[in-house]
């Protein structure tokens, strides 16, 4: 079974479990923090499968985004982080998950990532173009300072999904399978 959403499919393998069926595995609290008016079930669960297209035409307009092809809603997607993690630091803390740094030990992240039993997120240059266009779809948060070092080390091998204040946020293929750009693999 998937991680998290899901609900038609659960309701189909378990045709006689007990209802209504709570999703715990997003870790959503059901009390949410009153923001604005919502309905009660709009933060209790993840989105179905079906969902996805109309969640990523509301997620273009709300942040701007040209069309629904330039917000990926996947699960397998890896971030990564170009540099010190401070240039990006709020990344892993809102998204809540696994940031790798490609040339990131550095600063604060020095001295622990030398630990044996640091985590395996600390990626050199050449990690990033063995792994750049092959399996999970690939992310990368490129701050300014650091936008021609990147530039030189993957060339036009790279799609550009947004830009602002300088920071650029690049991925190893096209979102829209029918938009491939010339330098894309």
């Amino acid at each position: 079974m998937d991680h998290g959403g899901s609900l038609n499919r659960a309701n189909a393998l378990f045709p006689r479990a007990p209802r209504p069926f709570v999703d715990l595995s997003t870790g959503i609290n059901p009390h949410s923090y009153p923001l604005f008016d919502l309905p009660a079930t709009a933060l209790s669960r993840l989105p179905e499968a079906g969902q996805l297209r109309e969640l990523a035409e509301i997620a273009a307009k709300a942040y701007g985004a040209p069309s629904a092809t330039h917000v990926v809603a996947a699960p397998g997607t890896q971030i990564l982080l170009y540099g010190d993690q401070a240039y990006g630091s709020s990344i892993p803390f809102y998204l809540g998950r696994v940031v790798y740094l490609v040339d990131g030990r550095s600063t604060s992240m020095l001295f622990g990532s030398t630990f044996p039993d640091a985590p395996p997120i600390f990626l050199t240059h050449d990690d990033l173009l063995r792994g750049w266009g092959t399996g999970p779809r690939k992310i990368l948060f490129v701050p300014l300072e650091k936008r021609d070092e990147v530039d030189g080390l993957l060339g036009s091998n790279k799609v550009l999904i947004a830009e602002t204040s300088g920071k650029a946020l690049f991925t190893d293929r096209p979102l829209d399978p029918t938009d491939r750009p010339a330098a894309a693999h």
